[in-house]
């Protein structure tokens, strides 16, 4: 009975590790500025030598209730920064104003476990041509969604591959995850 139980229990180890989220929405900051300015979102790398080029973040805020496609989607850049993350690394996106950019040095030595880019640096981000243009902004009602969606082609609206999303405020969403 022992080596069955056992047998059980790392059976069920090794398969939450397969379907286990790889990367984290940890948090998010809304700095109250109109323009996004000032904003800030940390991830956390839960899985070790994590590759993350070309994967999506979206903000789905927009200052009401309901969540909706006016906030801005970037791409990570395919560059060996965000190829084989380790476990446990912290990764700080802000956004700045165009002087503050200018003037910025990003931290993306990662042997500390720590990065922090601007999401507005297009060493790092490519923002997704959308129609209307869109703008990075948290606001207090807001949704930030990190997507493994790799392929160039990928549609523009919509949640495919899903990574993790952080979500707080009065949202109103369908019953199956769909916003209104």
């Amino acid at each position: 009975m022992r080596r069955f139980l056992l047998f059980t229990f790392l059976a069920i180890c090794a398969l939450s590790q397969g379907k286990a989220q790889g990367i984290l929405v940890n948090r998010y900051y809304n700095s109250g500025l109109s323009d996004g300015v000032n904003d800030v979102v940390e991830l956390v790398v839960y899985t070790d030598k994590l590759d993350i080029r070309k994967y999506i973040i979206k903000d789905y805020g927009n200052g009401g209730s309901t969540l909706d496609e006016t906030g801005a989607k970037y791409r990570f850049n395919n560059i060996n920064l965000w190829k084989g993350l380790r476990s446990g690394t912290t990764i700080v996106i802000r956004k700045l104003s165009n002087t503050e950019l200018a003037a910025y040095t990003p931290d993306i030595d990662a042997s500390d476990f720590k990065i922090s880019v601007a999401i507005n640096d297009p060493v790092y981000f490519t923002l997704m041509s959308e129609t209307p243009v869109r703008t990075w902004n948290l606001t207090f009602h807001e949704a930030v969604s990190i997507r493994a969606d790799t392929d160039d082609a990928a549609s523009l609206n919509g949640a495919n591959k899903a990574v993790h999303t952080l979500a707080y405020g009065d949202l109103m969403l369908k019953p199956c995850g769909m916003v209104y």
